[in-house]
């Protein structure tokens, strides 16, 4: 699908996708999910490694703040899991009912070998509700099997019409 949207503030995207499942018949497997975020101002992705139990607490977290919006909740899959860090923040939500989610990337660069990058997605409080089932439901899911905040939206957006400013394509 290829349609054009203009980068607004609401035009923004959060999408795990299970890039890797252990394969043993065990009840917390690990496994790895690329974690792709893009907003007007900034897009970021990252590898992560974490269990399947963990994913499950990630979604819960996402789905509980639907309902508890008026306080901040963090996450993070660390170094525990023999990964790059990712703190996932949930802002309270504002007077309209979005919710500013926060990702804080810790990517790696060749020159700085850890280069904090943080991007900010709105969300709608039933967008919320409905990816955190998503994400909790991603653990039992095949692998390349995927959920965004926004499934309307693609998972990358076109970066050369997001940095001359225009109309953005999106290719999902």
């Amino acid at each position: 699908m290829i349609s054009s949207l203009k980068i607004t503030e609401k035009a923004c995207n959060f999408t795990l996708k299970s890039l890797w499942i252990d394969g043993m018949n065990q009840s917390n497997l690990m496994m790895t999910v690329r974690v792709f975020a893009w907003s007007r101002d900034a897009t970021a992705w990252q590898d992560c490694t974490l269990t399947t139990d963990w994913l499950k607490v990630i979604g819960g977290v996402l789905y509980d703040h639907s309902y508890n919006y008026g306080t901040v909740h963090q996450v993070s899959i660390d170094a525990r899991f023999f990964t790059q860090p990712l703190e996932i923040v949930l802002h309270e939500a504002d007077s309209k009912g979005y919710v500013p989610i926060e990702l804080r990337f810790h990517l790696v660069d060749v020159l700085s070998e850890n280069m904090p990058c943080s991007v900010m997605v709105r969300s709608e409080l039933g967008q919320l509700e409905v990816f955190g089932k998503r994400v909790k439901n991603l653990a039992s899911k095949q692998v390349k099997s995927s959920c965004s905040l926004k499934p309307e939206l693609p998972v990358v957006p076109d970066y050369r019409s997001i940095m001359s400013g225009e109309d953005a394509v999106l290719i999902g």
